[in-house]
């Protein structure tokens, strides 16, 4: 493992919400007048796992509606096309300065260090929703484990370089070091969480 991310969940200012439990309470109170459509970089990407998620936690009914490309959605979303977008903050947050979006939380199931103002979404209504995006590196099955313990040892060193720590912050991301066998162990959890995401959503594998 070498890095993770949290995503932001982003809406438009017209949408009169200033927090995720209070967006989550105007469409249960008026799903026809609140009916929110969310932006993704295409079918089956994480801004579209990530919404299909969120709208299952929250117990409402979201719209997607995918783009050709996050800055697409991005740009959809500064211009209220769509009134939802769940993001990198690398994405997001050039027009959060700008004030065109307002982002709401972080979908990490603890708050970042990255963004310690943001709350999460899971503690604004949507419990247990969690949602990060990992970088790991991967080698041949077979590779010698000698092998694989020197390729491990020389990756941790570059992942707490200073380098490496100014490209991730660039990023809004973090450095995540596991042992070696932890990797191996997430991926089952992590298939099973895209199978979720992939069955809320309607999208069939291929």
């Amino acid at each position: 493992m070498t890095a993770r991310a949290p995503m932001l969940f982003a809406i438009h200012p017209s949408v009169p919400a200033k927090s995720v439990k209070e967006l989550i309470a105007l469409v249960k109170k008026d799903p026809k007048r609140y009916y929110l459509n969310y932006g993704s970089s295409g079918t089956g990407g994480n801004n579209h796992f990530s919404g299909a998620l969120f709208a299952s936690a929250a117990g409402i009914k979201m719209q997607h509606v995918p783009y050709k490309g996050i800055s697409l959605a991005v740009t959809a979303i500064a211009s209220g096309e769509v009134e939802v977008v769940i993001a990198s903050s690398s994405a997001l947050l050039p027009q959060r300065d700008s004030g065109r979006i307002r982002i709401l939380g972080v979908t990490s199931a603890e708050k970042s260090p990255l963004f310690p103002d943001l709350p999460t979404v899971a503690s604004q209504g949507a419990p247990g929703y969690e949602y990060e995006l990992w970088w790991g590196t991967f080698a041949p099955a077979g590779m010698a484990p000698d092998r694989l313990k020197f390729l491990y040892n020389e990756i941790q060193k570059i992942v707490v370089s200073p380098d490496m720590k100014k490209f991730l912050d660039t990023q809004g991301a973090e450095a995540w070091q596991l042992p070696l066998n932890q990797l191996a162990d997430l991926l089952p959890k992590e298939i099973a969480r895209y199978k979720k995401a992939a069955q809320l959503a309607g999208i069939q594998p291929q």
